[in-house]
């Protein structure tokens, strides 16, 4: 393995994570309002990550590749039946054991004498590290989720959380009046809206501070998942402050 390849894959997963949570899973007009990434980018890793698992190489194929990269989204013998998305201004790795020198604007093969030549291998290795560690976290905490609800006293803290609100979801323009709301609150809508979230409502069960997993070392990657977590409390406050309004109170 090479240290230095393994590490500059490393650098090309964290550019591509950064890029990722920098997509607008929701957007009105030009505002985002910290929702996170879109769901599909986070959903197809956790995909990649559960079949590599199952075939017994985490986040890689059978010949070392990542099982998702920004570049090409799931890798082919993961995909099933899910669409294979890929994002846009993503880093780019060797395509082949066999094409892994870099000229400069595209990877050409090994035989070439110009270029700067970079072992495929130890690149993929870093790359899919990575990744795996932002999956294996993420998983994680949906296991916390998971396991917190089952609390009867988490099960209470959630289904009270938010005021009620008369108008959600009748045939009057209660949700439009909501959806003004959230674009009059601006970036400040969790806490005037909503009352704060439901990681702060109940912080055992939805809340990330730190890395889960012991052999989660990769700082960045904590913070990554830390935003991607707090896209995706902030997109159940939707579900929750809305609907939970008309149905439970």
């Amino acid at each position: 393995m090479n240290a230095a390849d393994y590490n500059s894959g490393a650098d090309r997963a964290h550019s591509d994570l950064a890029t990722m949570l920098a997509t607008n899973a929701f957007k009105i007009g030009k505002t985002d309002y910290g929702f996170g990434a879109k769901l599909y980018y986070v959903t197809d890793i956790l995909q990649a990550y559960d079949a590599s698992v199952a075939a017994g190489t985490p986040m890689l194929t059978a010949d070392g590749k990542p099982a998702w990269t920004g570049q090409n989204g799931i890798d082919a013998s993961y995909l099933g039946q899910s669409t294979n998305h890929k994002l846009a201004n993503a880093k780019s790795l060797p395509t082949d054991a066999n094409v892994s020198k870099w000229n400069g604007f595209y990877w050409i093969a090994n035989s070439n004498l110009l270029g700067t030549q970079y072992d495929a291998k130890s690149m993929w290795a870093g790359y899919a590290s990575v990744i795996a560690q932002y999956a294996q976290e993420l998983e994680s905490w949906l296991k916390q989720v998971s396991t917190g609800m089952q609390d009867p006293k988490n099960q209470s803290t959630v289904m009270n959380y938010s005021q009620y609100r008369s108008g959600d979801l009748q045939q009057s323009s209660g949700l439009m009046d909501w959806i003004g709301q959230l674009i009059s609150s601006g970036g400040t809508y969790i806490g005037t809206v909503f009352g704060g979230g439901l990681s702060k409502a109940a912080p055992s069960v939805f809340g990330y501070t730190k890395a889960l997993n012991a052999d989660t070392t990769d700082s960045t990657v904590v913070t990554n998942v830390s935003d991607t977590v707090s896209g995706v409390d902030k997109l159940i406050d939707i579900v929750m402050g809305v609907i939970q309004n008309s149905i439970v109170h």
